[in-house]
């Protein structure tokens, strides 16, 4: 399923984020989008 796939690639990055620059951070609010 593509979906799933964008599904646990956002989480990865959602995961990722808590210890990159706020850049990063900033895509965090789209990934929620997918959840």
């Amino acid at each position: 399923n593509k979906e799933n796939k964008v599904i646990e690639t956002c989480l990865k990055i959602t995961y990722q984020a808590q210890n990159l620059t706020s850049q990063t951070k900033a895509a965090r609010p789209t990934c929620k989008d997918h959840t």
